[in-house]
């Protein structure tokens, strides 16, 4: 059974969580004085975390997420979750090219970005 009062926007946001994990990322490894590199874990539990908990949200709005396991490899569950819902799979799409695009962005153009967030944000 599938409820039709599920909500979208969290779906949506993690649709574009690779990008939003980078920015995330830089903007933690500026602040904190950690390696960008080392700091990829942000973006994996960014990931995982908001996967998690849509699964959750599914299952509390009564579907059945035993079609869907577990949530590890995101483009997967993403489009198991659209067939299941009977939906295109735009947000294993969209996810598929955030990352491609999270990829190929150079670590050094997003920490300068990031620096310039914070140094907005700081004044």
């Amino acid at each position: 059974m599938t409820s039709k009062i599920t909500k979208y926007n969290l779906i949506w946001v993690l649709s574009i969580a690779p990008i939003l994990g980078l920015l995330l990322q830089a903007l933690v490894s500026n602040l904190m004085a950690f390696d960008f590199h080392i700091s990829f874990f942000i973006v994996l539990i960014l990931n995982w975390g908001l996967a998690f908990q849509d699964m959750f949200r599914l299952r509390e709005n009564g579907t059945n997420v035993s079609k869907l396991g577990s949530p590890i490899i995101i483009p997967i569950y993403l489009f198991k979750r659209a067939k299941l819902m009977k939906r295109f799979p735009i947000y294993s799409i969209i996810w598929s090219m955030s990352f491609i695009v999270m990829l190929s962005i150079p670590p050094d153009m997003i920490k300068e970005f990031a620096w310039s967030l914070t140094n907005w944000f700081m004044f």
